[in-house]
């Protein structure tokens, strides 16, 4: 499309536009005024993706949702966003062709093809259609909007800085709000649970959001090579403090873990541990952990602490399997979901329909206080077994797939780039990535848009960084400061 043809198009639908909203005024008809509103969205996807897709980055952790009818609800303004960002980007794609082949050649997006696929497939298995097909429709606009448009946008390095604070932006207005909130309950254990409502469903899901980029600002603080002015270097430890208050105050035991994990992969980089080396230890670990699988339990058993406001009594309930009702419960979800495994175990029962089907696969002696049959409280509580009981083993060995994948090449990045800049993002994007890694192993949360965006937009950051920026020279020090 040549610059008069792009000009004529712009401002043929601008007058479109303004005609709608004044048609919307005179008549007093709010759907149209919506109508006007997403027409604009639509041109800036077309014309300027890239400010659209900042502006999702943004306004993501502020986002609420609203339900349209019973059991149908939809993110707002995400979510819409989303898709008319898609349509814009495709319709551009369709006239101008240019969408880089490199970023569809790697291994990663092998794999997440591969993932799409196999969901669509058990999609259409699925014990529940409707179901799988809201969360098969859910990342699928997830995954085109954070993984292959970032991908476009991420072509450019500062542009991976711009998008990562638009997001920590809107993050730490949530956070302060949630905070101020809390404050007038004295920062108590109990309200957590509520008082991150109406931006996030629970403290756990604020939590996990959090860990994302609690590595990331960090070492944005710490490490020169990155930012070499004193001031954003000041803003990054600022909002480092911040993310750090709000994730003690979420109580969220999980969380906390996903960080100590984070903790044990910067260790690993740091001491330059090869993956295959890493991957061997983990093996061998799990293997001692099984071996010794009944002396464990009865340590486990022993453990009476249960969670409190108390943040060292609140830790050590994290292994207590004999009172705590959160980590009892968590053992007869995984136990419900082993068994529904070895009725399905290649096709799976359909994405996230676990939580509708789980009740019958329970056992009376492993069911808690806060056990249901009705399917109305919470899932399996790990994203591991969500991707095994919803598409089968193919679809988690994909999944897996995926993360692995990412993890290998990133190291390798790593311990590669001669680019200091490269470097150091590689590492703190991973980590952050590695919070949802370990947090997954007890919670499932891909689902939630707030987990979900930041998840395969890292994963976009770490593909990018190696495809496009791994032989970068080393930045000018003008070059520094631009970002």
């Amino acid at each position: 499309m040549s610059e008069t043809q792009k000009i004529t198009w712009f401002y043929g639908i601008v007058i479109l536009f303004i005609a709608l909203l004044m048609l919307a005024l005179k008549q007093g008809q709010d759907w149209m005024m919506f109508s006007g509103f997403g027409l604009l969205f639509f041109i800036l996807s077309i014309f300027e993706y890239n400010k659209v897709l900042l502006f999702i980055a943004f306004i993501t952790p502020l986002s609420i949702k609203i339900f349209l009818a019973d059991n149908l609800g939809s993110k707002m303004p995400v979510e819409p966003l989303m898709m008319l960002l898609t349509g814009g980007f495709l319709l551009k794609l369709l006239v101008d062709k240019n969408y880089d082949t490199k970023i569809l050649k790697h291994p990663v997006t092998l794999f997440i093809l591969l993932y799409l696929l196999w969901m669509l497939i058990t999609t259409m298995t699925s014990e529940i259609p409707f179901i799988s097909f809201k969360n098969f429709i859910f990342t699928l606009l997830i995954v085109v909007t954070f993984y292959f448009i970032t991908s476009v946008l991420f072509k450019e390095f500062k542009n991976i800085g711009s998008f990562v604070w638009m997001y920590v932006t809107g993050l730490c207005i949530a956070v302060v709000y949630i905070l101020y909130q809390h404050s007038a309950y004295g920062f108590s254990q109990p309200s957590s649970y509520y008082i991150t409502k109406p931006f996030f469903v629970d403290h756990t899901v604020y939590a996990a959001s959090i860990a994302f980029f609690i590595p990331l600002v960090l070492v944005w603080a710490y490490e020169k090579d990155l930012y070499k002015t004193n001031l954003m270097r000041c803003i990054a430890a600022c909002v480092a403090v911040l993310l750090l208050v709000a994730m003690l105050y979420s109580y969220t035991r999980a969380a906390w873990l996903s960080l100590a994990g984070a903790l044990g992969l910067y260790i690993i980089l740091k001491l330059r541990i090869r993956f295959s080396t890493m991957v061997i230890m983990t093996f061998i670990a799990c293997g001692i952990a099984y071996g010794f699988k009944d002396n464990i339990l009865a340590r486990l058993k022993q453990n009476q602490t249960v969670s409190s406001q108390d943040v060292s009594q609140h830790l050590k309930s994290v292994s207590n399997v004999s009172n705590d009702d959160s980590n009892k419960e968590r053992i007869n979800r995984w136990a419900s979901a082993y068994r529904m495994f070895k009725d399905k175990p290649w096709i799976g029962f359909g994405p996230n329909t676990y939580t509708f089907l789980y009740a019958p696969y329970q056992r009376s002696h492993q069911m808690t206080a806060i056990s249901t049959n009705k399917g109305d409280v919470g899932g399996v509580h790990n994203e591991y077994l969500q991707q095994l009981i919803g598409s089968g083993l193919v679809g988690l060995f994909l999944f897996l797939g995926i993360i692995i994948t990412v993890i290998y090449r990133s190291m390798r990045l790593y311990y590669t780039t001669t680019n200091k800049r490269v470097k150091y993002l590689c590492m703190a994007v991973l980590i952050g990535l590695f919070t949802y890694v370990v947090h997954g192993m007890v919670n499932n949360y891909l689902d939630q848009d707030k987990v979900s965006i930041p998840f395969w937009a890292f994963i976009s950051i770490l593909v990018s960084l190696d495809v496009y920026h791994s032989q970068r020279p080393n930045p000018t020090s003008s070059e520094v400061l631009e970002s």
